[in-house]
């Protein structure tokens, strides 16, 4: 059986589809039950996903299949370790990340589908089209058409094309502003270029640009933060559209997922970085290759020793917040053992017989919160630390009672 190779920057969804059309399947969920996709033992082949199952039948290894048509080299950017820049294969392998959308609806160009008819017959879905922030298609300069059918990439995209809407005209002229054309030369990089970036890399590339631009980065401070500079700098109907999160922002307002992308966090999205390159950079090929460099080594070194630190200082917290926790327990069970102890004069036989239990359990327990037998001590000994330790349980009685009443107590009445 013939296997349809997916065709230069094709979606990863559209490539589906056009499976599903050539071989008759009912919907495209089924390719994971392509028996021709893989000559491997049924049940090693059912442990398989299915953009796993199309490329190993295409003979393309699973990583260049999703780097090539897949969103994944776009919203998986930012690399946790400077190890995995190169790897699409592990964040494409996570559940439903390998077909995902940047944005809701599917995108297609009308002129696109007339070039692909008059040269091949047959129109088919292009991965850039699908980018968040692409209005207009860069080949033709038209306006983008959306469709917001679920089934969409099912079908050919000329299949939608008198159900489909337009770009509104406003947001396509937008694609003229200078901050749009850097944007979606950055977004393009990042999708085509091959090469994901390390977040740390990443951090602190954005925090050089910001410094130029007099910016805050850290999380306290007077000067304007990068989150407020980025909105500024995009047109409001842009980011009501693509980023609404950054509408209104003030010099006092954050918003998490620009601002903790110069600061190393966990954000691993393409468009939030684009973002700020676009707003803080020229985006010419030198910055954007300087984006995706290595840090250097003493960069390096000074980040694993500060790393070390944080790990450090967090297990000393760790350990001391364990530790208060465990001198509050023994505090609070000392305070409910004290009554018995004191009833019994400190002999644990006598203790014992009166709850019905082993004289090693009471052993156990009184003596881990450092009220010891006193059977064998003189009876002066006795009296002097029980006389301690009635004082001690009178006066933590005391307190316990005045928290009590300012806890129950209700509020005062104001004075006129």
């Amino acid at each position: 059986m013939v296997i349809a190779l997916p065709l230069p920057d094709e979606f990863i969804r559209g490539h589906y589809g056009r499976l599903r059309q050539l071989h008759k399947f009912r919907t495209t969920q089924r390719c994971a039950s392509l028996r021709f996709l893989s000559s491997s033992d049924v049940k090693e082949e059912n442990r398989q996903l299915p953009h796993q199952l199309v490329a190993s039948a295409i003979g393309m290894d699973t990583s260049t299949y999703l780097r090539r048509h897949s969103l994944v080299p776009f919203l998986q950017l930012a690399a946790p370790n400077e190890w995995s820049t190169s790897d699409f294969e592990t964040p494409g392998a996570k559940k439903g990340i390998a077909t995902s959308l940047a944005r809701p609806n599917a995108y297609f160009c009308l002129d696109c589908i007339q070039f692909d008819r008059e040269t091949q017959h047959f129109s088919y879905w292009r991965r850039e089209h699908q980018l968040p922030g692409v209005d207009v298609c860069e080949k033709h300069r038209q306006p983008l058409m959306w469709i917001g059918d679920a089934r969409a990439f099912e079908y050919p995209p000329e299949a939608w094309k008198f159900a489909a809407q337009p770009v509104s005209p406003d947001l396509a002229s937008l694609h003229s502003l200078p901050i749009i054309g850097r944007y979606l030369s950055v977004a393009k990089r990042f999708l085509t270029g091959g090469q994901r970036v390390w977040r740390h890399s990443a951090a602190v590339h954005h925090r050089m640009h910001a410094a130029r631009h007099g910016l805050r980065v850290g999380l306290r401070g007077n000067r304007p933060n990068l989150s407020s500079f980025v909105a500024w700098n995009f047109p409001n109907l842009w980011l009501e559209e693509h980023f609404p999160s950054l509408l209104n922002m003030g010099n006092d307002k954050s918003c998490a997922t620009i601002d903790a992308a110069c600061r190393s966090a966990q954000h691993a999205a393409g468009m939030a970085h684009a973002m700020i390159l676009a707003a803080t950079s020229d985006c010419s090929t030198t910055t954007l290759d300087e984006f995706f460099s290595p840090v250097s080594q003493k960069f390096l070194e000074s980040l694993r020793h500060v790393q070390r630190e944080n790990q450090s200082s967090q297990q000393r917290k760790i350990r001391a917040q364990n530790e208060n926790r465990k001198r509050a327990r023994i505090a609070a069970d000392r305070h409910t053992l004290l009554e018995p102890y004191l009833e019994h004069r400190g002999v644990y036989s006598e203790i014992a017989k009166t709850f019905g239990v082993s004289v090693v359990a009471v052993s156990k327990r009184f003596r881990r919160v450092g009220l010891p037998s006193l059977a064998k001590e003189s009876p002066q000994k006795q009296h002097e630390i029980l006389v301690g330790l009635k004082n001690e349980l009178v006066r933590e009685t005391h307190v316990h009672r005045m928290h009590s009443s300012l806890d129950h107590s209700p509020p005062t009445e104001p004075t006129p």
